[in-house]
C-alpha cells in the first residue's frame, strides 16, 4: 500500500517538474476578419489549442496585434498571403521584439490569394519573427463564425478552424519572403 503512495507521489513530482520544464512562449496574432465573426472565440479557440498541442511550451504572452497596427495594413490588397506577409512585418517592426522566450506570430484570415482562389481561409504562422519564414495553411472554404450562428454551425467551424491549426503546427510548407512590394 505504501509503495502506491510512493508511486503516486513521484508521478505528482515528474508531472510538476515536467510543467516546469516547459519553454515560456510569446504569441503575437493578427486576426484579418469581418467584424461579424465571433473574434473572441477564434482567440479562445488558438489559445486553447496551442496550450493543448504544444508539450513543449507553456503560453506566457498572447496578445492579439489587430489594433495597434490596424492603420498600417493595406486591406485593398487583394491577396491575402501578401497582405498577411506585411503584417508580419509590422509586427516585427512595431513589437521589437526582444524577449528571450520562442515567439510565434499567427495572421489568420478568409480572403481571396491574387486572381487563382476566391474566398479561401489562410492561417500564417512564423515561428523565427527574425527570419522571413512563414509556415502555411489554405483552405479553399472560408472559416464562418459569426456572432449569430448557431451553437451547431460555430462548433463545426471550430473544428474546421482546430484541424487546420493542427496541420498548420505539423506542416513544413514554408513561404520565405523579402521584398513584397
Amino acid at each position: 500500500m505504501n509503495l502506491k503512495i510512493f508511486d503516486l507521489y513521484l508521478n505528482l513530482n515528474m508531472s510538476v517538474k515536467n510543467e516546469s520544464d516547459k519553454k515560456p512562449l510569446d504569441v503575437y496574432y493578427y486576426i484579418d476578419v469581418n467584424l461579424d465573426q465571433d473574434i473572441n472565440i477564434i482567440e479562445r479557440c488558438l489559445r486553447i489549442n496551442l496550450t493543448v498541442n504544444n508539450n513543449e511550451y507553456e503560453i506566457d504572452k498572447f496578445i492579439n496585434c489587430s489594433s495597434s497596427i490596424k492603420n498600417n495594413i493595406e486591406k485593398n490588397d487583394e491577396d491575402i498571403i501578401k497582405r498577411g506577409l506585411m503584417t508580419f512585418n509590422n509586427m516585427v517592426s512595431l513589437l521589437k521584439l526582444k524577449s528571450t522566450n520562442d515567439t510565434w506570430l499567427f495572421y489568420i484570415s478568409n480572403g481571396s490569394i491574387n486572381n487563382l482562389y476566391k474566398d479561401v481561409f489562410v492561417i500564417l504562422l512564423n515561428k523565427e519573427p527574425m527570419f522571413k519564414k512563414s509556415h502555411y495553411i489554405i483552405s479553399k472554404n472560408p472559416m464562418d463564425i459569426t456572432k449569430e450562428s448557431s451553437k451547431e454551425h460555430k462548433m463545426e467551424h471550430l473544428k474546421f478552424f482546430n484541424r487546420n491549426l493542427q496541420e498548420l503546427l505539423r506542416s513544413e510548407k514554408q513561404i520565405t519572403y523579402t521584398n513584397l512590394d
